[in-house]
């Protein structure tokens, strides 16, 4: 039976709730994925200072890790399965910049 006490306020957000969480989730792992390809296009092309580069990469790792941490205090198999299905996408994209953070890693410990 729901109530208004139990759908109410999930995570400090009214209108996050055990019916909606699923898709805020999605739409989270959807944006940071999206967010980090953009990064990691800029980085190719070599628009932008590498600090701020290297900065907003590690902004979408982070949300990444929260995203995935999130996951783990759920029970909800769709909210695992996202979990698999986004976490591989963002690692596909994170590949893309391995070459362009190998160099700058480089170029650091240089």
């Amino acid at each position: 039976l729901k109530t208004k006490d139990n759908q109410d306020v999930s995570y400090g957000f009214p209108t996050l709730c055990s019916s909606t969480i699923t898709s805020w989730y999605r739409v989270l792992h959807e944006e940071n994925t999206g967010s980090l390809n953009k990064t990691i296009k800029q980085a190719l092309k070599a628009r932008g200072s590498v600090d701020t580069i290297l900065q907003e990469i590690q902004k979408s790792v982070d949300a990444f890790v929260s995203l995935i941490g999130m996951c783990k205090s759920h029970e909800k198999v769709s909210m695992h399965a996202m979990a698999v299905k986004h976490g591989g996408k963002f690692i596909d994209t994170f590949l893309k910049a391995f070459n362009f953070l190998e160099r700058h890693f480089k170029q650091h410990n240089d």
